[in-house]
């Protein structure tokens, strides 16, 4: 069993040092091609070369964090200086004037690692869009270089087609890249350089068939430069994997070792005396459990037996309390009160009909004994002028018009009052 557990520890670490993590490569992303505009007077561009810049616009596919662009300058003892910045994510560089600045040489994008594509064919562009302006530019060339264990590096460099505008430029062109170190943009002012010197970069590959022409071949891009470059790499990785599986059967042994031994005094110094140890620990606490639980069983029995009896003795005060509290309930409650103010109730109630009863006999006495009187015996003259001031009402009512209705209708209401009132007193 010892040695099956080192061997599975062994196994394991081999497994994790021969295959390690390994990252993706980073690809270029593609987009849309930059499109010149209708007119372009006043440029001098090659017919190859569409303008840009302040005229057109490159979207960018390289990692600009991994883009170097150096200023090169003599100082004033004429010994050749250079100061280097890497773009921002989003292109910006910036020059301010070097203490010992004398004079120019060139500004130099340089391109490797991250931001150069893997192999192939590509239309390579560009734009930079300057802060200052007001110069121009007398020439840009593309360099670039491989380097090979045990042979001479090559270069290769051409003069690059561009367009430019008030110190922003412009270039396309294409380009067949090999398994290069670096590849550079060397731009040569002509006049009206001027610090700070500065601005906004991008840059693009878009890939092309493998048949395609191209403007630039880069070091390495033969038949032969590219099967020499796959063997060589075929090579280096067979030497590296030959040194890592040597290197991991000597840590891998070592470990194996070192374990055997780390586990025997172990087992010698620390299992067997923990064993015998243990044996006894055991046997005491056997020993006490037993003991334990017959106390425990006894103690358990008379606690028992008490909450028996204290229930019983709760229960039977808990009936006789609850006997009590009925008969209280039954025969002690006194409802004299109660019938007092019921008496009180109904002796005013009573006063209340007895009164009423003496209004209304009053009221209706005057109504049953009302009896129209007699106009017969009344003399001629007061009937006479009744009927005259009668006829007069009747004529002022006629001439009122429209005023008669509220009169009208207040006698109607009085009379419908009164008939409501004698049918109230009647019943």
């Amino acid at each position: 069993m010892k040695k099956n557990a080192m061997s599975a520890l062994a196994m394991a670490l081999a497994v994790l040092l021969v295959f390690p993590a390994r990252a993706s490569p980073a690809t270029p992303s593609n987009a849309s091609r930059v499109r010149a505009p209708a007119t372009a007077s006043g440029w001098q561009y090659d017919d190859a070369v569409m303008p840009a810049s302040s005229v057109g616009k490159v979207e960018n596919t390289v990692n600009r964090k991994d883009v170097k662009v150096t200023l090169r300058y003599y100082d004033m003892r004429n010994a050749a200086k250079s100061v280097s910045f890497n773009l921002t994510s989003s292109g910006y560089f910036s020059f301010s004037r070097p203490a010992d600045f004398a004079s120019l040489r060139d500004i130099m994008f340089v391109f490797s690692g991250g931001s150069l594509p893997s192999s192939g064919k590509y239309n390579f562009s560009g734009d930079f869009t300057s802060n200052t302006g007001g110069f121009t530019y007398n020439e840009v060339w593309v360099y670039s270089s491989k380097s090979s264990n045990n042979v001479a590096s090559q270069f290769s460099q051409q003069s690059l087609n561009y367009s430019q505008f008030s110190g922003d430029f412009y270039f396309i062109t294409s380009i067949d890249l090999g398994n290069i170190n670096y590849l550079t943009l060397n731009f040569d002012f002509k006049e009206g350089f001027k610090f700070p010197y500065g601005g906004y970069a991008s840059f693009r590959f878009e890939k092309l068939s493998s048949g395609s022409d191209v403007d630039y071949n880069t070091p390495g891009t033969s038949d032969g430069d590219k099967a020499e470059d796959t063997n060589n790499t075929n090579r280096e990785i067979a030497d590296n994997t030959s040194e890592m599986n040597d290197t991991l059967k000597e840590i891998v042994q070592t470990i194996s070792n070192q374990l055997a031994a780390l586990w025997d005094q172990m087992y010698n110094l620390m299992h067997l005396p923990q064993l015998a140890n243990d044996n006894r620990n055991t046997d005491r606490i056997v020993g006490a459990i037993e003991e334990g639980m017959n106390v425990e069983l006894e103690q358990n029995l008379e606690i028992s037996q008490d909450i028996l009896n204290n229930q019983d003795d709760n229960a039977d005060k808990i009936i006789d309390n609850q006997n009590q509290n009925t008969d209280k309930l039954t025969n002690g409650f006194d409802n004299s009160g109660m019938e007092s103010s019921n008496k009180n109730l109904q002796d005013s109630l009573n006063g209340y009909d007895s009164v009423e009863n003496g209004i209304l006999d009053s009221v209706t006495g005057y109504i049953t004994g009302f009896s129209m009187p007699d106009f017969n015996i009344l003399p001629p003259g007061v009937v006479t002028a009744c009927i005259f001031f009668g006829n007069y009402l009747q004529r002022l009512f006629d001439g009122i018009g429209s005023f008669n209705f509220p009169i009208t209708l207040s006698l109607t209401m009085i009379f419908v009052l009164i008939l409501i009132g004698y049918y109230r007193v009647r019943g």
